[in-house]
Order: C-alpha cells, then sequence, then structure tokens
C-alpha cells in the first residue's frame, strides 16, 4: 500500500506552548519532552475550537497506548511522566493507521 509522507504520530503538526512562551510544532510523542526544565502548558492553534479538539485527540491516543494502567496512575503520570522515546514506542504500532492518505481506507475512515 502507498502511503504518503505525512503521519499524524510522526510529523510534528500539533503547535504547543511552553512555560517559556516559545511555540514549537511537535509529534504526539514529543508532548513531555523538556518536561522538568521547560513544560509545555496548552495548545497553541489560533482557534480555541482546535485547542479543544488536539487535548481531545492526544488524551484518546495516550488513552489508547496504555501508559498507565489505571486511573490512579494518572497523578504520577500527570507530575512524573514518561521520557519521549517511551511514548514513541508504544506508538510504533499504531503509525501505518495515521497516514493522512494512502491508496486505500484513509485515517479515521471504515
Amino acid at each position: 500500500m502507498e502511503q504518503s509522507a505525512f503521519n499524524l504520530l510522526t510529523n510534528n503538526w500539533i503547535p504547543l506552548k511552553r512555560a517559556s512562551g516559545t511555540i514549537e510544532f511537535v509529534t504526539p510523542w514529543r508532548i513531555t519532552e523538556s518536561h522538568k526544565e521547560n513544560p509545555f502548558v496548552s495548545p497553541a492553534y489560533p482557534r480555541p475550537e482546535f485547542n479543544g479538539a488536539i487535548l481531545e485527540f492526544l488524551i484518546g491516543l495516550l488513552s489508547t497506548i496504555k501508559l498507565v494502567e489505571n486511573e490512579d496512575q494518572w497523578d504520577e503520570f500527570w507530575f512524573d511522566p514518561p521520557e519521549p522515546e517511551e511514548i514513541r514506542s508504544k506508538m510504533v504500532d499504531l503509525e501505518a493507521a495515521f497516514f493522512l492518505d494512502a491508496t486505500e481506507h484513509r485515517f479515521m475512515q471504515d
């Protein structure tokens, strides 16, 4: 199956604002990058509904890859999140489903 180069899990496309005020475009697995020194604090889309949508996307994605086993562990995840590479390793098996264009079914299509 031929696939486009753009993948929602491997391309830098999510604008996030750091505590320092800088904005970076990142992949979903990079959301914990530099968490202790200069964490990402919010999405940085120009429209609030896009910010809400990307938060829902990230919540769903993180829930799907099972970084925590039960609800009690979310507090630990929030204050001491895993390194980006650990998150990425859990997303590898999902990458094929997140190409935006392909010759067959596309992302979110039956």
